[in-house]
């Protein structure tokens, strides 16, 4: 090649090259400009859709909002792909399709927008939509929360706090229910305050704990309003005011905090910081215990089987007491082994006894002498003296006055433990002193032998 042929060359290579890096300049030139112009085209789509919404964010002509939103949506508007997934994740003029909505809230999520990590989140959390997937939502949760998403921060503060796809840190919960109450997001303010009242991954501090509850409560969070009943009713953290306690339990159970209509049922039963009142009382208590509130199970059990604000229905008291039993409440086990003992067609002891242990082992002294009883008598299983004594025993150091009077009467014959009539006296005077009818009668028998028949 000589001297000419070889500067041709390079000057074609040289030509070649700056053509060709000009072509590539001018096609992303060329891409930028369209996808300027495209998000031109979706921010004045999505403004067309925003401008047809009223004072309080309802569109006046909802069809037309939604086939906006779809075409900002399409054009790649993230904040038009988070609404128009949230109109299929609420129903709302589109048929609800929890699918499609996670497929536009990951389209807005992806290009960061905070809503929509949150809401992606949530639906990996619950499973709606999509395959539930607990360490996923922790992911969205944490991206939307690192960009001051307040619910975002709450939620992933709940992980933190539950050991939810992260290892527990109680501390790194409070951090971010920290983050989100200093944006006075009441949840935040809320759950920091519980922090704050038991001392997990902060110190304790009652004062403060109230103080956080109260803001929430103001700003309408119906468990804080819960909360805040309950620190008036006990004197928690603020003084004592029963009265204050029901009117916070009122704000909540108006916006159906099951927790603050069970406590309302028990105020008017019990009259406490209201005038007593059994019809009010069970308006709140069937109502909670109808969804699954135990206490409230217990007391709708006791209003049947007493006749309390209810006419006397001891197939009906099982049934709730059978509900909150199941519920792991001990005195309702308790009622529900009476009932199997006395007060059914006749009598079930099996049923009794499986009822009776079941509280027994919660340690209720009632029930622990009922079990113990069974036990010496062999009533509804295997005689066994030996575990008939030890669950009275148990009784009897609550000072449960049957259990006491039991085992005076086991001393005094010999009956499971060794014959022992001063140990028996004993047992029975301390029983009969405080009141016990049984104990009495059986001391004036043992006294006066010839008056009693």
């Amino acid at each position: 090649m000589n001297a000419r042929t070889f500067h041709s060359f390079i000057v074609f290579i040289v030509t070649f090259t700056a053509a060709a890096l000009f072509s590539g300049a001018q096609t992303s030139l060329f891409n930028q400009c369209f996808a300027d112009d495209s998000s031109e085209k979706a921010e004045s789509i999505f403004q067309q859709a925003q401008s047809l919404l009223d004072e309080y964010g309802v569109p006046e002509d909802e069809e037309k909002a939604v086939e906006l939103y779809r075409q900002a949506a399409e054009l790649g508007h993230p904040k038009a792909q988070f609404t128009y997934g949230s109109c299929f994740f609420d129903g709302e003029v589109v048929t609800q399709d929890s699918k499609k909505a996670v497929e536009w809230f990951r389209k807005s999520a992806q290009q960061g927008f905070a809503d929509a990590q949150y809401m992606l989140g949530f639906c990996y959390f619950y499973g709606e939509g999509i395959e539930e997937n607990k360490a996923e939502a922790v992911k969205w949760y944490r991206k939307a929360a690192e960009q001051g998403h307040e619910l975002a921060q709450v939620n992933l503060g709940d992980c933190y706090f539950n050991g939810v796809s992260v290892p527990v840190n109680k501390e790194e919960a409070v951090k971010w229910y920290r983050k989100a109450a200093e944006k006075d997001e009441p949840m935040g303010q809320n759950m920091l305050g519980m922090c704050y009242m038991e001392g997990q991954g902060v110190q304790k501090d009652v004062k403060t704990a109230v103080e956080l509850w109260e803001k929430a409560a103001q700003m309408g969070l119906a468990n804080a309003q819960f909360n805040m009943g309950n620190a008036c009713m006990t004197g928690t953290g603020v003084p004592l005011d029963k009265e204050e306690g029901v009117r916070w339990f009122l704000k909540a159970a108006q916006q159906e905090d099951i927790d603050a209509i069970e406590a309302l049922g028990v105020c008017y039963r019990r009259g406490v910081g209201v005038d007593q009142d059994d019809a009010k009382a069970i308006q709140y208590l069937r109502k909670a215990a109808e969804n699954g509130r135990s206490i409230a199970q217990l007391y709708m059990g006791d209003s049947y089987y007493y006749g309390i604000g209810v006419p006397i229905d001891k197939e009906e008291s099982a049934k709730w007491y059978l509900m909150a039993a199941e519920n792991g409440e001990a005195v309702a086990q308790d009622m529900l082994g009476l009932y199997y003992m006395f007060e059914g067609d006749s009598p079930n002891e099996k049923e009794a006894f499986k009822w009776w242990k079941k509280a027994a082992q919660q340690g209720l002294a009632s029930a622990q002498f009922s079990l113990g009883s069974l036990y010496l008598t062999g009533t509804g299983v295997e005689m066994n003296k030996a575990e008939g004594i030890k669950w009275l025993r148990k009784a009897a150091d609550q000072e449960n006055l049957d259990a006491i009077a039991a085992l005076g009467l086991c001393y005094l014959d010999g009956d499971g433990v060794p014959e022992d009539r001063a140990k028996g006296i004993e047992l029975l005077r301390k029983a009969a002193d405080k009141g016990n009818k049984g104990a009495q009668s059986i001391l004036k028998e043992l006294e006066n032998p010839k008056e009693v028949h």
